[in-house]
Formats: C-alpha cells, structure tokens, sequence
C-alpha cells in the first residue's frame, strides 16, 4: 500500500534542473525566505546569511551556485575595505494548496490529493540576502571592521543571482540610513560609512529592494 511519504518522494523524484524553474528547489521547513522587499526589511548578520544562502544551496539541482567556502574564501581581513555579498536569487516552492494537502493527510493519517507533476505542484518565489564579508577574527562570534570609517565594496563576483541578468544597483543600511551603492560594471566601487562608535554592528544589511524584481537588467 502507497504511504504518504511515498506519494512526496515518487513527486519530488520528478525534480530536475529542467522541470523546477531556475533549477533551485526549496521544498522542507520555512519557504518564505528574505525577499528584500518592503520600507524597512529585517537586517541580516552573516551568520544568517549564510543560513538562507545554505537552503537555497541544498535546493540547487544543478549545482550551478558557487559554494559557500568559495564566497567566504573573499572575505576582508580587518582594516580592509569590506565587499558586500548579494544573493539575488529566482526559486521555487510548493503551493500552498500543495503544503495544505500535505499537512491535512499527515494529520488525519491519509494520502493526499497532489499533482501529477512537479511542475504543477510549484509556484515560483525569489529571495534576495545581502552582508558584510568580514574573515574570522581570534575570540569573536562576530567579526568587527577595525576602524572609524567603513568603506563598503561592491564587486561582480559576489553579486550571485540566476535569473540570467546583472545586478546594477542596490541600496543598503548599514545602520545609518539607506544607500545607493551602484552601479556595478566591474570595477570596485567604495561608499564610505561614518561609524556611530563601536562598528561591530556592520555585519547586518539590509536591501531596500530585491535587484530581482527591481534592479536586473
């Protein structure tokens, strides 16, 4: 007899580069990931972003996103301007009327009503994740830029997205107001931060708006 475990794992067996759009799945636990959308979006520390960046890699099917080392492997050492690394990227997700099917037939001990196909059990979705890049420091959970004021990079190769375009512009807080930092055309671009005392503070982010929706060209 068919369980319940088995009808997902014969659906999700169905998941391939081609049939899930952008060929990022992200299937288990939370699926609304941070969009960078809205007047004030929550900040990020690295810490968090590497957690968001982490599900959208274990979604990759492809294998097509670069690794995380490889990301961290371009941090700042102290003193030196600080890249920022952007994850602007295109997903998908279950419907909600996939996850409610799922969930009432885990409840009540019965199959559930899905799809024939992947493809229809998917809805499309975007998250788009930005920090500071700062290397491990001796003794400290979070690393600290050494200085009184902060120059932020931005460059190509830590601008991550999917959706075939380049990201031109974003704006990020620092915690001293939104910035225009762009655009982004292959040489390194500095915006300088005037720290407000301790700059420990500088690893959380957050994008005023997602460049997927609003800044790819």
């Amino acid at each position: 007899m068919v369980t319940l475990t088995e009808q997902v794992a014969t659906l999700l067996g169905q998941a391939t580069p081609v049939n899930v759009p952008n060929g990022v799945l992200v299937w288990f636990g939370d699926t609304v990931l941070p969009d960078g959308l809205g007047a004030s979006p929550a900040p990020l520390g690295p810490s968090e972003w590497a957690g968001t960046y982490q599900r959208l890699l274990g979604g990759d099917l492809g294998r097509a996103l670069p690794s995380l080392q490889r990301i961290q492997s371009k941090a700042a050492q102290p003193g030196q301007p600080v890249p920022l690394v952007i994850a602007s990227l295109a997903f998908a997700r279950p419907t909600p009327a996939v996850v409610t099917a799922v969930t009432e037939a885990a409840r009540n001990g019965t199959l559930a009503a899905l799809p024939g196909t992947i493809a229809e059990a998917l809805e499309p979705a975007e998250a788009t994740v930005v920090t500071a890049l700062l290397a491990e420091q001796w003794h400290r959970r979070v690393p600290a830029y050494r200085g009184r004021a902060l120059q932020l990079v931005v460059v190509p190769e830590l601008l991550v997205t999917n959706t075939g375009g380049a990201i031109t512009e974003v704006a990020v807080d620092a915690g001293e107001g939104y910035v225009e930092i762009g655009p982004a055309e292959g040489r390194t671009l500095g915006q300088k931060f005037t720290s407000r005392g301790d700059v420990r503070g500088i690893g959380r982010f957050g994008l005023r708006e997602s460049p997927v929706a609003s800044h790819v060209a």
